[in-house]
């Protein structure tokens, strides 16, 4: 298996070093393995993708260690070293340096939040199976002693407080226009385009976007609309039941000749909504179903930087802020009506924590715990088609015969 190869998941037992109570002492690659037997889906290769990615950067920091010789103190020398892992560890400007050497490289960034926390809770999981299963001489689950607690918070209110997410204005909005009609082919690479505008006027995610297949735009009683779904059979997927939902297309998107685009995708017989689309070297559908991974590095590290000049605004607003420029731009000038608070809520599907901030900051006093997944298209149409960001379209030559 790919993850015992990785992390060093063999000889799990120190057969000639017996201490008591332990019968075997174990290393914790070998513990690791186990876990991994007993509770991850192992047959699926994309679920084991990111535990895998997780699990090595466990074993590298620690260096595999006896169980029996983890402690609290073991792991916050832990906490802080991953917390200062570099998040692009793999790439060719870091992959040969040591881990000292890419902390002093000029283009340096620590693992943002949502994947330090996915870690941690993954090693907490393996220390809790340990402690519950066996003589492995783990007394507890040291990830949830209060120490790490108090860490955690000062972690993620420092690197929220320094690298917040923010939307973009109304002069970004149009220069991001003028320069996607500037630097995009549009014959040979439309989905530059069109998936920058789905998540400015639809607002969803990068994920959701890239993973479209064709027969995900549907008709409902009349009206365009996307098919956001969870199916494992074609590699889709969604953060959770709330983000699986049926939106209307913005009517600017069909104006611009989207539904012509689709027609065009469905005349070549392609499945995908971006079937055959390539830029150098990237292929939104090789094996490794990675939808999206290269559009945001497109977008962030080579398109970004003609949008936004500023190179602290720039970390800021990354291909992210589309989806909250949209509902920012709802919380700022759409009524508190009850009807209005649903439709944008089951437009945008699960609102992530930095979201559920826009709207505090935004409608202070106002409740937005309506929520309806049922709320029909048509009235989730008659709210978007408030959303206005008064821009020019012009420069993008749209529409187009396909």
């Amino acid at each position: 298996m790919a993850l015992r190869a990785e992390c060093g998941l063999n000889n799990e037992y120190d057969k000639n070093h017996v201490t008591s109570p332990l019968q075997r002492r174990l290393k914790l690659s070998g513990l690791i393995s186990k876990y991994v037997k007993d509770n991850l889906n192992v047959g699926n290769a994309r679920a084991m993708q990111k535990p895998e990615e997780h699990i090595g950067k466990i074993v590298e920091l620690l260096g595999n260690p006896y169980t029996d010789e983890l402690s609290q103190n073991v792991l916050i020398d832990l906490f802080d070293n991953l917390a200062a892992y570099p998040k692009y560890r793999k790439h060719a400007h870091l992959k040969n340096l040591t881990l000292e050497e890419c902390r002093t490289h000029p283009k340096y960034e620590s693992l943002d939040v949502t994947t330090f926390k996915g870690i941690w809770f993954l090693l907490g999981d393996v220390l809790t199976y340990g402690a519950e299963n066996g003589h492995y001489g783990i007394p507890r689950n040291f990830c949830k002693d209060k120490v790490f607690a108090v860490k955690m918070r000062f972690m993620m209110k420092t690197k929220r407080n320094k690298l917040e997410r923010l939307p973009y204005l109304q002069n970004d909005i149009q220069a991001l226009i003028i320069q996607l009609a500037k630097r995009y082919r549009l014959k040979l690479e439309p989905h530059k385009l069109w998936i920058v505008l789905i998540a400015l006027f639809n607002g969803m995610r990068q994920g959701e976007i890239c993973q479209l297949f064709c027969d995900d735009i549907i008709n409902v009683n009349g009206i365009d609309c996307f098919r956001i779904r969870d199916c494992a059979e074609r590699h889709q997927s969604v953060k959770n039941g709330q983000s699986e939902r049926i939106i209307p297309i913005h009517p600017i998107l069909l104006r611009l000749g989207f539904m012509s685009f689709i027609e065009s995708r469905r005349r070549l017989k392609y499945e995908r909504v971006w079937q055959g689309m390539k830029s150098r070297p990237i292929d939104y559908y090789k094996p490794s179903d990675s939808y999206s991974h290269y559009f945001e590095k497109w977008y962030n590290d080579t398109f970004r930087k003609y949008v936004i000049t500023d190179e602290q605004l720039r970390k800021q607003k990354p291909f992210h802020s589309l989806r909250h420029t949209f509902i920012n731009w709802f919380f700022q000038n759409i009524s508190s009506q009850d009807r209005d608070n649903a439709a944008v809520k089951s437009l945008v599907g699960h609102l992530e924590s930095d979201e559920l901030k826009i709207i505090s900051a935004a409608l202070k006093g106002i409740s937005w715990d309506v929520y309806s997944q049922s709320l029909n298209t048509a009235k989730m149409l008659e709210t978007l088609e408030q959303l206005d960001y008064d821009v020019d379209l012009s420069p993008l030559g749209l529409p187009m015969e396909w």
